[in-house]
């Protein structure tokens, strides 16, 4: 990550009311573009931060790679997980799954996690599903 991009993430800070937006924008619309709304997102913050020459001066792959520097890095389900005190293996046996398949879930190698499955791993954690689906598309956006 370059400098000029570290400068500007660390002034706009990170997505938290993007979060939140994107979320109930969720609810109600399937096709919902988390590309275009992370940029729009981004470009709103660099204004409010005063970078409104710099918005105008980077793309949109730039302004993305900004948005990535304002996230986190680990999986949400297996920050889930962890908080919950459960290992990777006991939660596959809860699952029905393998170990091998939730480990390829919590490291990003699996990026086509349906809806349901999302859904039973956040009652399994006891985590709300809204914001784990929330989470997981935040993260997405990082990889």
């Amino acid at each position: 990550m370059s400098d000029p991009v570290k400068a500007i993430a660390s002034k706009i800070g990170p997505p938290h009311d993007f979060l939140q937006r994107l979320v109930q924008v969720l609810a109600g619309c399937p096709s919902f573009d988390v590309e275009s709304a992370a940029v729009d997102w981004t470009r709103k913050r660099m204004r409010q931060a005063g970078l409104t020459e710099e918005v105008s001066s980077l793309g949109r792959g730039e302004i993305l790679e900004i948005y990535r520097a304002t996230s986190g890095q680990v999986h949400p389900i297996r920050a889930a997980r962890m908080r919950a005190g459960i290992t990777q293996a006991d939660l596959a046996s809860d699952l029905n799954v393998t170990q091998a398949a939730l480990s390829h879930i919590e490291h990003g190698r699996r990026l086509h996690t349906s809806f349901a499955t999302i859904a039973t791993i956040a009652d399994a954690l006891g985590v709300n599903r809204r914001e784990l689906v929330g989470d997981m598309l935040e993260f997405a956006l990082t990889m």
